[in-house]
């Protein structure tokens, strides 16, 4: 039992970074975008 609820949370834990990184990559690719509107102005 004690094994499968870690192994839950590892998976909860590894989903929230995967969603945190793919977060940060839109973000990113905002900037990037800001960064050329602006660069064009």
């Amino acid at each position: 039992m004690a094994i499968s609820s870690s192994y839950a949370r590892g998976q909860a834990t590894s989903s929230v970074l995967k969603q945190r990184l793919e977060d940060a990559q839109s973000h990113f690719l905002l900037l990037i975008d800001f960064a050329e509107t602006y660069a064009e102005m």
